[in-house]
């Protein structure tokens, strides 16, 4: 699921961190107060069905490439900054995940699922496939996605906008 990439590595699981709705609450209205300075007239939504990561999602209708900025940049910066806050205002790591109008969740699920796809050209031939360059986003996705899979591993190469997934078959 797109929510557990989100929480820390660095956790382990018996530490699990209770995220209430006054958390929740007050990541949205943060939220709500840099749209509204920047003079975006967007609603916030929070995502109640997830207890253990605070999912915002920003909608709006008529200015979502500015909300979203260039390959997500300007959101990237959204939940850097509410991360950073959070983190600060309740003293520890909480998970969280900031969206607009679903880009980054249909852009992770195409990042997979071309992962998948592209999987099945592992052959007895062919150990190794180097996917296309991807966000570091897309990248974690893909890593989280082949966490525990019994045939294949994952590692990145490259650097900067070039760095890439490299899907191996285990043992290879």
């Amino acid at each position: 699921m797109i929510f557990n990439l989100f929480k820390s590595s660095q956790n382990n699981e018996s530490e699990t961190i209770s995220i209430n709705q006054e958390m929740k609450t007050d990541a949205k209205e943060f939220i709500e107060n840099i749209l509204h300075k920047a003079n975006f007239n967007a609603i916030v939504a929070i995502n109640n069905d997830i207890n253990d990561v605070i999912y915002l999602m920003i909608e709006d209708e008529y200015e979502t490439a500015r909300i979203i900025g260039k390959d997500g940049q300007t959101l990237t910066s959204f939940q850097v900054i509410l991360q950073s806050y959070m983190t600060k205002k309740y003293n520890q790591y909480i998970p969280l995940f900031v969206d607009c109008n679903e880009y980054f969740s249909l852009k992770i699920e195409k990042a997979q699922s071309k992962a998948k796809e592209l999987e099945k050209k592992l052959s007895e031939d062919r150990d190794s496939i180097e996917l296309f360059p991807m966000t570091a986003l897309e990248r974690r996705a893909i890593h989280t996605l082949y966490k525990d899979h019994d045939s294949i591993t994952t590692h990145s190469v490259g650097q900067g906008d070039d760095r890439r997934i490299v899907l191996s078959k285990k043992g290879a």
